[in-house]
């Protein structure tokens, strides 16, 4: 994703890019914050609490105030950035879940009730055949049953499970809008 901050072009930010601590069960990049068979609950409690460990270091050394830092998220990375900003003590500033889900739904403490202002952006391929579109629509729904009202959730008609220049044009666009 260091490749998307390029594409970003915003002033005054300090990009930190977590790599996924696991290698995948099959050829080819990336990695995965918890296993993809099996029940993922201890590996993605440990996988939280690793990048929250990582956030408390850059707001300590950076002095990047809580409510400035966005969490940003691709697949398994969504999950993992959507349920680190809702059990995070501290308030952020967003949360960005592109072709991911949020899922265990009954494992998540409903969030505090200042928690539910927390900006989200969620985005999802509409061809996408790793993470089905119906689990962003699925996650939309769970966060507006917990109470999140700042919810922007974008679809994009022939988008697999990756990335687009208007899906880059509308994260810039999200990350612009907050205060």
């Amino acid at each position: 994703f260091a490749s998307v901050a390029e594409e970003l072009p915003l002033k005054e930010t300090l990009w930190v890019c977590l790599q996924a601590p696991e290698a995948p069960p099959f050829p080819g990049d990336g990695g995965q914050w918890y296993e993809l068979f099996g029940n993922p609950h201890t590996q993605l409690r440990q996988s939280c609490e690793k990048v929250k460990d990582c956030l408390n270091i850059i707001q300590r050394t950076a002095q990047v105030p809580w409510n400035q830092i966005i969490l940003l998220g691709f697949s398994q990375g969504a999950f993992v950035s959507l349920l680190t900003a809702l059990t995070l003590p501290e308030q952020l500033g967003g949360a960005i879940a592109l072709s991911g889900y949020l899922a265990q739904a009954h494992r998540i403490k409903l969030p505090s009730p200042e928690r539910v202002s927390l900006p989200v952006f969620l985005a999802h391929g509409l061809n996408d055949q790793v993470v089905f579109p119906a689990q962003h629509f699925e996650t939309k729904d769970i966060l507006e049953s917990f109470g999140f009202t700042r919810i922007t959730a974008k679809t994009y008609r022939g988008l697999a499970h990756s990335l687009s220049g208007e899906e880059i044009f509308d994260i810039k666009t999200f990350i612009e809008a907050l205060p």
